[in-house]
């Protein structure tokens, strides 16, 4: 479980630093979409999984 809390703690980080830098710059075109939607999908099945763990030890 803390090993996915990392896991979502990087992930977050990645979109918030697209806001500053924009991976379109560094990427160009469908490339740099892509990468920002997949680390947004990765970031919410990471989140959806974290809550599920975390309810499922209770």
């Amino acid at each position: 479980m803390k090993n996915m809390l990392y896991l979502l703690i990087f992930t977050s980080i990645l979109p918030i630093l697209h806001i500053f830098i924009g991976i379109e710059n560094i990427i160009p075109g469908w490339l740099g979409r892509l990468s920002l939607a997949i680390m947004q999908i990765s970031f919410m099945l990471l989140l959806l999984g974290y809550i599920a763990e975390r309810n499922s030890k209770k």
